[in-house]
Formats: C-alpha cells, structure tokens, sequence
C-alpha cells in the first residue's frame, strides 16, 4: 500500500538545474511578462562590442509580442525604432525620414528618393561610437512594396560588417515567408554577424500564469487547446475575459471564441492570409482538415483529398516551413511520418470554425457549441492534452530517466503470443550502447472520468512486453496523465518509485 500522491514534478531532489545565464545589460521591464530567454538574446545582441553592423532577424506568428519585446528593447536601450505602414514605397520612405527626424531630433525632414539612401541614413544614426538598436517593425509591409530590399539590406551590413558605428540592425515580422528571405543568406561563409530569433508561443506553464488561472487547472488547459500559448489572443482579441471556473466554460465559449463580434473567431484566417507565399489557400485549409479529422499521414491526405503524393507532399512542406504544421515519427516502427498542427487555434478553426462558419455568422454560438461536442473532444481536447504530456515528458526527461529522450511519441506494440496489439499514447525513447530502447512508457487520458488501476495495470503489461522483445529497458518509468485526476484505488496502490502520476495541476504548471 504505497499511498502515492500526483507529483509537482520534479521534486527536490530531481529539479533540473538550469545554467546560470548573465545578467543582460539592461533590465527587462515589469511590463513585459516572461521572454527571460528572448530579452536576454537581444540585449546581448544590441550591446556586442565588435565594431561595425550587425543584422538580427526576430519572426514569429502574429501576436505573440515581437513588437512589445522590441519596443520595450528600444525604450530600455535608446535605440530608434520604427514600424511601417502599408503603402507604397514612397509614402513608406518619408514616414521613415519623419522617423529619422523625429528620433535624431533633425531640424530639417530629410529626402530618401531610394531604399540604398535610406539604409545609409540608418546605419549612421548613433552618431556615436556605442552600439545603436535600430528596429524595423512589419518589415514584410516595407518588401511588398520594395522586394529589393532584403538584398539591399544585406549588402549594406556586409560592407560595414568592420567598420563604422556600431549599428544593430533588427528587423521583425509575422510572414515567416519573408522574413525566411532575410536568412538566405546566413550559409555565406563570409557572413558572421546575423542573429536569427524565433519568438514562440508561451508554454502551458507561462499562459496559466499569464492569464492568472493557477488554481483553475483543467480551466486553464482547456482555455489553453482553443487559444494556445499566444498572449496576444487573451490581451487583444479576448479583452481579458476568461471563464470564471469550470462550470462558466461552456458560456465563455460562446461568447468570447464562437462569438461573432469577438476578433478572436477571424484570426486563424488572418494567420494564414498573413502569408504571401502560402500558395494554394484552399488547399492548405483542406489539408489542415484533413489532419483534424484524423488522416494524417502524407498518403491519407492525398486519397482523403483526390491529390497525388506529389500534389500533397509541396503544400505540406510549405506548411512545415511556416511552423504551421509538423512531422512526426514513430520512435519505435518504420512507420510514414505523421504530420500535426502546431497551433491550437488552428486546430480549433479546422475542426470547429470552418466547418460551420454560416451559422456562426447568424450569432448561433451556442448551437455550434452544442453539435461541436465530439469534435472538440476528440479532435481538439484530447489531442491537446496529449501534446502536453509529450511536452512534460520532454521537459523532465533527464529528472525521470537519467538523461535526455531522443524522441517521444505514439507506437503501436504486437503481441503475437498473445494475438494483440497495444498502442501507446507516449513512448519515450534514447540510445544506449548503440540501440534505441524504451526509457518512458506513457498514457494521457483526457476524457472525464478519473484514471482507473486498470490503466496503470495495461501500461505495466505493455513495460513488460517491450522489456520481452528488447525495445524498452527493465527500469523504463510508467507515466500517467489524469485530465480528471486519478481513483482512490489507484493513488493508493501506485508505488511512487516506479509510477508517477501527473495531475492537471502539474500538466498546466509546466
């Protein structure tokens, strides 16, 4: 009778250590919530000593605070910075003299006939001889109208990469398409002085406290699969409205993400109009519902669609390229990859909002809410909290096993003594002594009932099997995950040295 309780994992004596990072030079705002890492890569960045231009390159999908990150890095340094408007590339080069003029308090507006003349005035503005953050903000607004641009920017840096003032040119955008153009570059072997930061949604833990709903776990991570981890969605198109408890989240449904009047339900397709190079629209909505729905490998996709592999395999590497969906794995079988949308909320509209978009433009939330109910278990819910589980698997693996997993994932295990076949929600896997072996056996139930002893006895009979067939080590730990918590029977008769159980709390605090 162990009496095991779920884990805050990891516990003390477990607790991964994380290197001690420098102190940036300036000190982040109260204002600016989390982004430790991303303020410090920054500060680094603008307050390099080495002599000459420097170009950083800061992407990530929209609203998830690059312009917020950058002003505040403007601000705390004295840095100049600029965002452009859409236009023509006339009206964008006077309203960046106006700029220029405003920040260099010049007595005159200056004249930029051409980009080259304006990327000249930038790159001497500190005047000085201590390093300048000079920010280009919607920087894809200025190459629709400029597709020069991007070369021309390039060679400006390179021929001041040694001399001159000490400029930090960043330049920032939500078009990974365009702003992947910025990058080209980067294999040169004559270019040293370009940063490329990615800026990603929070994780679970971070919007839990973001949004304040710690002791609302099963609120928070349901919040979590329609919104994800982007802080913009809750500040801007939510206005903050969160549901009040679980018995409040049907409502909240209704009339902040289903409503009609609220950004929120127009954003996904804003997402993808936001890239250019995106190609065939259609397809790419069809191919994201195609892997909601469960067909989501590249031949499933094609005959689910009447495309070729070909005709399927171009648009799902652009979706890849874009992080708006990703490839999979299994870590045991020589399976085809299976491919995931990355971004709840594109998740959501591909399983919920597109398919019934008519009547959520009559005000019928709270219709499309009722009929939505598999949907959003199955396709959206469920799905979820098993990419949370594979994240916390990921984030402790060290603490759990000893060392880093080389990947995790679903695998299928065939016992064919015993004419079944058992398929596993979380297999961690590593490399020791030159083969792959099972280190983490994992199950993430998102249904609403508790987790039964029956579920921990399947995942011991499954240890065993992969243990019989060489795949897993002896030792591999057992994990649970308990959307709806766990049985009395179960907490008592889990032995903690062997099981850990992971309740909502510790799924939504990490």
């Amino acid at each position: 009778m162990h009496g095991a309780l779920p884990v805050r994992w990891p516990p003390p004596a477990l607790a991964l250590r994380l290197p001690l990072q420098a102190l940036a030079v300036w000190q982040k705002p109260s204002d600016l919530y989390g982004r430790d890492r991303e303020w410090e890569t920054l500060c680094d960045f603008v307050s390099d000593p080495c002599p000459g231009a420097r170009l950083a390159v800061v992407r990530g999908h929209r609203r998830h605070g690059k312009s917020i990150l950058l002003r505040r890095l403007s601000a705390a340094s004295g840095g100049f910075y600029h965002q452009a408007i859409e236009g023509t590339q006339s009206e964008q080069l006077q309203d960046l003299a106006h700029a220029i003029t405003r920040f260099a308090k010049l007595p005159d507006v200056p004249s930029f006939p051409t980009w080259r003349q304006a990327l000249n005035a930038l790159l001497v503005l500190s005047g000085t001889d201590e390093p300048l953050a000079i920010v280009l903000d919607e920087f894809p607004l200025l190459v629709a109208s400029a597709p020069e641009l991007p070369t021309l920017l390039h060679d400006a840096v390179e021929e001041r990469r040694t001399r001159g003032p000490r400029s930090r040119i960043l330049v920032c955008g939500s078009s990974l398409s365009v702003m992947a153009s910025m990058l080209t570059y980067a294999a040169r072997p004559d270019s040293e002085s370009r940063t490329d930061l990615i800026i990603d949604p929070f994780t679970c833990g971070d919007t839990t406290r973001f949004m304040g709903l710690q002791d609302r776990p099963d609120v928070a991570i349901k919040v979590h699969a329609v919104c994800g981890g982007v802080p913009g969605h809750y500040t801007d198109l939510l206005a903050e409205d969160l549901p009040r408890d679980g018995s409040d989240f049907n409502e909240w449904m209704v009339r902040g993400p289903l409503c009609v009047n609220r950004p929120l339900l127009h954003e996904a397709a804003r997402l993808l109009d936001s890239e250019p190079h995106l190609g065939d629209r259609a397809l790419c909505l069809s191919i994201l519902a195609a892997i909601t729905d469960g067909e989501n490998t590249t031949e499933r996709i094609g005959r689910r669609l009447a495309r070729s592999l070909q005709g399927i395999a171009e648009p799902l590497s652009l979706l890849a390229h874009l992080r708006i969906v990703e490839r999979r794995t299994d870590p045991l079988r020589v399976h085809p990859p299976s491919w995931h949308i990355r971004d709840p909320l594109l998740r959501f509209y591909a399983a919920v909002l597109r398919r019934d978009w008519a009547r959520l433009e009559q005000g019928l939330a709270d219709r499309v809410w009722h009929d939505a109910q598999d949907a959003w278990r199955n396709r959206i819910l469920g799905p979820h909290v098993h990419d949370l589980a594979r994240a916390w698997i990921a984030r402790y693996a060290e603490a759990l096993t000893g060392r880093p997993l080389r990947t995790i994932g679903p695998t299928e295990i065939i016992d064919r003594a015993g004419g079944k076949t058992y398929r596993i929600d979380l297999a961690g896997v590593r490399t020791e002594e030159g083969r792959d072996h099972v280190a983490v056996v994992g199950e993430a139930r998102s249904w609403d009932r508790p987790v039964s002893m029956s579920e921990l006895e399947r995942l011991s009979r499954i240890r065993h099997l992969l243990a019989r067939q060489e795949h897993a080590l002896p030792h591999a730990r057992l994990v649970l995950f308990g959307f709806s918590g766990f049985t009395a029977e179960l907490l008592q008769n889990a032995d903690p040295a062997d099981v850990i159980l992971v309740d909502p709390h510790a799924l939504a605090a990490s």
